[in-house]
């Protein structure tokens, strides 16, 4: 095995092999791990760490090169969140906000807890002063959305988990 660039010479400290059968075929996988973080730490180089994420964060379109909402919704019954949401979505399409960008209304990953489905609408934007304006907007027309008395959501701006 060959290992270019600058992981070369810390390839015992940082490749792990983790060999798993698979019953069907009997033929191994071999699954390999790189602890990025561990090769800047190792190097005592964190102006470097700080660089990779960065270029990591903007080709992908991450924080802090994108400007994220959440619009959250908890219910008894999951149809009545993602309703909920689905509703919020119509009410958010204005010709007005091409800048902004409305992700399907999805199930959270702990979809129930404490007897209450929950889900979630993520919001994008590469303008913070777009995604703010949109906001004012919208959550006006949401307070005026007819819902369920048992449904509950709110919005939270720069969401640290999804």
């Amino acid at each position: 095995m060959h290992i270019s660039g600058f992981m070369s010479n810390k390839v015992g400290v940082l490749l792990f092999f983790f060999v798993c059968y698979v019953k069907q075929s009997g033929c191994p996988l071999v699954f390999t791990c790189f602890f990025y973080p561990l090769v800047f730490s190792i190097d005592h180089d964190y102006p470097a760490f700080a660089h990779e994420q960065l270029a990591e964060r903007a080709s992908a379109g991450f924080p802090p090169f994108a400007f994220q909402a959440m619009l959250r919704a908890e219910a008894p019954e999951i149809a009545q969140a993602l309703e909920f949401l689905g509703t919020a979505v119509t009410a958010a399409e204005t010709p007005g906000a091409p800048d902004i960008m409305l992700y399907d209304p999805v199930p959270m990953r702990l979809a129930r807890l404490k007897n209450r489905e929950r889900a979630q609408l993520l919001v994008e934007s590469r303008s913070r002063p777009a995604l703010q304006h949109f906001l004012a907007g919208w959550m006006t027309q949401l307070y005026a959305l007819k819902t369920p008395r048992e449904l509950r959501w709110h919005l939270d701006v720069d969401p640290q988990e999804f």
